[in-house]
C-alpha cells in the first residue's frame, strides 16, 4: 500500500514538474522533456505489468484533466505505451541492459509522436484550423530533440545513480 502512495506522490510531482515548472524556466523546455513519459518507461521497464497500467491511468488522468484534446487521451495513450513496452520486452527484447533501455525510450517517444501527430493532424481536419498551420517543421526538430534529451537524462542517471546501473545489469527479462 505504502509503495503504491509513493508511486502516486511521484506521478503527481513528475507531472506538476513537466506542467508548471518546466515552462516556467522556459517555454521550450516543456518541448524537449516529457517527464511523465519518462517515468512511465521507467515504470514500466521496471515494474510489473498491474503497477505499470496503475501508474498509466493516473498519469493519464491527471494530464487528461489540464489537457486541451479530449477526455481520455492520455489515459488511452499511457495505455498504450505500457502494453508496447510490455509486449516487445516480452517477445523482443529480451535482456535488462542501458542499450535495450534506450531503445524502449526510443520507441516509446516514437509511438507518442504518431500517436500525438495523428490527433493533431485531426483536429486540425475537422476544424477551420489548416494541417499546414498546426505541423511546422519545429513539431519534427522538438521531436528529434526530444529523442535526444530523453536518451540523454537516462545517461546521466545511469552515471549517477548505482541502483540504475545495477538493475540495467544484462539479465534475462522476467
Amino acid at each position: 500500500m505504502l509503495k503504491i502512495f509513493s508511486l502516486l506522490l511521484v506521478i503527481i510531482l513528475v507531472i506538476a514538474l513537466q506542467i508548471g515548472f518546466l515552462p516556467g524556466i522556459d517555454y521550450q523546455l516543456a518541448l524537449l522533456i516529457n517527464l511523465p513519459l519518462l517515468l512511465l518507461v521507467f515504470i514500466s521497464y521496471f515494474y510489473h505489468y498491474g503497477t505499470a497500467v496503475l501508474a498509466a491511468v493516473f498519469a493519464g488522468l491527471i494530464l487528461d484533466v489540464y489537457s486541451p484534446l479530449f477526455f481520455g487521451f492520455f489515459i488511452l495513450l499511457f495505455l498504450l505505451e505500457v502494453f508496447a513496452i510490455k509486449a516487445i520486452l516480452k517477445s523482443i527484447l529480451q535482456h535488462k541492459n542501458l542499450a535495450v533501455f534506450i531503445l524502449v525510450n526510443l520507441i516509446s517517444l516514437i509511438i507518442y509522436q504518431i500517436i500525438y501527430l495523428v490527433v493533431l493532424l485531426s483536429a486540425a481536419k475537422f476544424s477551420s484550423v489548416s494541417p499546414a498551420n498546426s505541423l511546422t517543421a519545429s513539431y519534427f526538430v522538438f521531436s528529434l530533440a526530444q529523442i535526444i534529451v530523453h536518451s540523454f537524462i537516462i545517461l546521466a542517471l545511469y552515471k549517477i545513480s548505482a541502483r540504475f546501473k545495477s538493475r540495467l545489469i544484462s539479465q534475462f527479462i522476467s
